[in-house]
C-alpha cells in the first residue's frame, strides 16, 4: 500500500505533507508531552511533601520547593536566608528538585527498556491490590451490622 495504515504522527505527515512537516510535528508532541510529564511530576511532588509534612508541624517545602529567587541570591532586595517566611514559594515560583528526580526516574526505566519496565509496573499492580486488600479488610473490621443505629 502507499498509504500508511498503521503509525504515528511522523509517518502519517511524511507521507502527506513531507518530512518537514513530519519533523515539526514530531518536535511539537515531544514537547507536548515533556511539558505535560513536568505538570504531573509537579503535582506529584507536591502532594508528596504535603504528605511528609503530616499534621503540618514541619514545613519541608523550604527543603524541596526552592523559590527561584534564591536561586538568584535575592528575595524582594534582601538575601535569601533559608527560615525567612517571605522566601518560601508561592504559586508556581519554585524550583521543584523533586519532580526532577521523579521525572529521571521515569526516563530511566523507560530506558532500561520492557523488561524493566515490566516489573515496575508489576510491583505497582501488587501493591495496588494490596491497598485494597488492606481497605477491605480494615472496612469489615469497622463494621457496624445494625446500620440503623448511630
Amino acid at each position: 500500500a502507499r498509504l500508511p495504515t498503521k503509525g504515528s504522527c511522523y509517518t502519517f505527515s511524511y507521507h502527506s505533507l513531507g518530512e518537514l512537516s513530519a519533523v515539526i510535528g514530531s518536535v511539537c508532541l515531544t514537547l507536548e508531552y515533556g511539558i505535560s510529564g513536568a505538570g504531573v511530576a509537579r503535582s506529584w511532588s507536591k502532594r508528596m511533601v504535603s504528605l511528609m509534612s503530616g499534621d503540618g508541624s514541619s514545613d519541608l517545602s523550604k527543603y524541596f520547593q526552592i523559590p527561584y529567587s534564591a536561586l538568584i541570591g535575592k528575595t524582594g532586595g534582601g538575601f535569601y536566608d533559608q527560615g525567612a517566611e517571605a522566601a518560601l514559594p508561592s504559586g508556581d515560583n519554585y524550583f521543584d528538585w523533586l519532580a526532577g528526580l521523579m521525572m529521571a526516574l521515569s526516563v530511566l526505566v523507560v530506558a532500561m527498556g520492557v523488561n524493566c519496565g515490566k516489573v515496575v509496573i508489576n510491583w505497582f499492580t501488587v501493591a495496588k491490590v494490596l491497598l485494597v486488600n488492606f481497605m477491605l479488610i480494615m472496612g469489615f473490621s469497622h463494621w457496624n451490622q445494625n446500620i440503623f443505629e448511630s
